[in-house]
C-alpha cells in the first residue's frame, strides 16, 4: 500500500515538474530584482549642531584642588555666629581681567591733560594798557568815561593815514603836490565828519605813512586807510608792524578802487590781511545788519550804499580778541569820496547843487559818471549816492574811536 502511494505521488511529481521549475524561476527573478537599487538616496545635510559639535572622546580631569592651609583654634574661641554657606566651583580655563575701581587720579595725567589744552586765545585783557594809551592820544580819559559809550557824545582829535605800501598805486583817489595831500577821498571825508559832527571830530594831521614806519606805533590814527586797484605784497616788516600796530588797538580800513569781489587789489588785501592775522580763527565775514555800525551811530543805515558800477556787496570785518580790527568795502568808497560836497547840504540838495571845484580839476566828470584813464567808465557817481557813502564812512569812524570804551572804563 506504502509502494503504490509513494509511486501515485512520484508519478504526479514527474507531471508538475515543469510547474516546480517555473517556480523556482520566479522565486529567483524576485529575489534579484528585490535587492537591486535602482535611484541613490539625496545626501542628507547634518543638522548645524552635528556639523559644529563633537563631543569629547572623555572630559579633561578637573585641575588639582589645592587644600586651604587650616589652623587650629580653640572652640571657645569662636563666637557662635551663623554659618556662611558658599559654594566653590572648579577653576575655569580661562579668566577675564576686572577693570580697576581705583579712583586715585594720577597728578602727572592731569598735568600733561592740562598741558594738551591750548590757552585762551583772547589776549584782550593783556592788550589794555597799550589800548589806553592809543585811545587816550585822540580822546580825553573823561571824554571816554562821560561818553557813556555813544557815538553823539565822542569829542576827539586823531590823525589821519593813507597807508604806503610796498607796490601798488596805493596813493590813488588822493592827490599829492610836494609830498603834501591836498585833495581827494579822505580829505573830503574830514571835511564832512568835522562838519556833521559840529566839530567835536576832527582830522588833526592828513597824510601818508609807510606801514612799517615806527610812527605808526608812536602816534598811531584810530585806523589806517588802504586802497588801490593793484595786487600788492607786503614786506615782512610791514606785516609785523601793522599787527602790533592792531593789537594796540588801530584798525585797518581797505577799500577796493575796482568795485566787486575778485579784483586784484580785493584778492590781495584778502591775502594780505591774513598774513598780518594769521590765526585760523580770524578770518573775513560780512557784517550783519545788526550791527552798531549801521544801527547805533550817526546815522541809521537799513541798506549798503550803492557804490561804483551801483555794486553793494557785503562790508566785511576780522575780529581780534572779539573786537573789529580790520574793516573792507569792496565797492570803491573811496572813488565815490573824492566828491566835494558843497558845505551845508543835504542829500536832497545835494543831488541838484552837489558838484564842487572837481570839473576844472578833472574834466572827464560828468554827471552820473566818470571816465578813469579815459578806458574805463564808472557809472552812479552822484551826489546823492556820495552823500550815502560818506555817511555809512562817518559811522565807521565813530565805531572805531568808541569800540573799547566799556573796557576801557572797568579797566583799573
Amino acid at each position: 500500500m506504502n509502494s503504490s502511494f509513494l509511486k501515485k505521488w512520484m508519478e504526479k511529481a514527474n507531471r508538475s515538474l515543469f510547474f516546480f521549475i517555473a517556480l523556482l524561476f520566479h522565486l529567483v527573478l524576485f529575489l534579484m530584482v528585490a535587492t537591486l537599487i535602482i535611484f541613490q538616496p539625496p545626501p542628507q545635510e547634518k543638522e548645524p549642531f552635528q556639523q559644529t559639535f563633537v563631543p569629547p572622546a572623555s572630559l579633561p580631569p578637573p585641575p588639582p584642588q589645592t587644600s586651604p592651609q587650616t589652623v587650629a583654634v580653640s572652640p571657645a574661641a569662636v563666637p557662635m555666629t551663623p554659618t556662611a554657606i558658599t559654594t566653590t566651583s572648579a577653576a575655569a580655563s580661562f579668566s577675564v581681567p576686572m577693570p580697576s575701581l581705583d579712583t586715585t587720579v594720577d597728578p602727572n595725567m592731569t598735568q600733561n591733560m592740562v598741558k594738551a589744552i591750548p590757552p585762551s586765545a583772547n589776549a584782550l585783557q593783556s592788550r589794555m594798557a597799550a589800548i589806553r594809551t592809543t585811545v587816550t592820544s585822540w580822546r580825553s580819559a573823561d571824554n571816554i568815561r562821560n561818553a557813556g559809550g555813544d557815538v553823539h557824545n565822542l569829542v576827539a582829535k586823531f590823525p589821519v593815514y593813507l597807508a604806503q605800501y610796498a607796490d601798488g598805486d596805493w596813493n590813488c583817489n588822493n592827490y599829492f603836490q610836494d609830498d603834501q595831500l591836498l585833495s581827494g577821498c579822505l580829505p573830503n571825508l574830514v571835511k564832512q565828519i568835522t562838519e556833521w559832527s559840529h566839530k567835536d571830530l576832527q582830522g588833526a594831521t592828513i597824510k601818508s605813512i609807510a606801514v612799517d614806519s615806527p610812527d605808526l606805533i608812536s602816534a598811531p590814527p584810530p585806523y589806517i586807510f588802504f586802497t588801490g586797484h593793484r595786487d600788492f605784497h607786503l614786506t615782512d616788516d610791514e606785516v609785523a608792524n601793522l599787527r602790533k600796530y592792531l593789537q594796540n588797538g588801530g584798525a585797518i580800513w581797505g577799500d577796493s578802487a575796482f568795485s566787486g569781489d575778485g579784483s586784484r587789489f580785493d584778492v590781495a588785501f584778502h591775502r594780505e590781511m591774513k598774513r598780518v592775522l594769521p590765526d585760523p580763527d580770524i578770518v573775513f565775514e560780512d557784517l550783519p545788519p545788526t550791527h552798531e555800525i549801521f544801527t547805533k551811530s550817526w546815522f541809521p543805515i537799513d541798506k549798503i550804499p550803492l557804490g561804483m558800477n551801483y555794486r553793494a556787496d557785503p562790508v566785511q570785518i576780522m575780529n581780534l580778541d572779539g573786537k573789529l580790527a580790520v574793516i573792507y568795502t569792496p565797492d570803491d568808497y573811496s572813488d565815490m569820496m573824492t566828491m566835494a560836497l558843497l558845505p551845508g547840504r543835504d542829500e536832497d540838495s545835494a543831488a541838484v547843487n552837489g558838484w564842487d571845484f572837481y570839473s576844472s580839476l578833472h574834466p572827464l566828470y560828468t554827471p552820473g559818471g566818470f571816465t578813469w584813464s579815459e578806458k574805463t567808465f564808472y557809472r552812479n557817481y552822484q551826489p546823492g549816492p556820495c552823500m550815502s557813502v560818506f555817511k555809512l564812512s562817518m559811522n565807521i569812524l565813530a565805531y572805531l574811536l568808541i569800540r573799547f570804551d566799556s573796557e576801557l572804563q572797568l579797566a583799573p
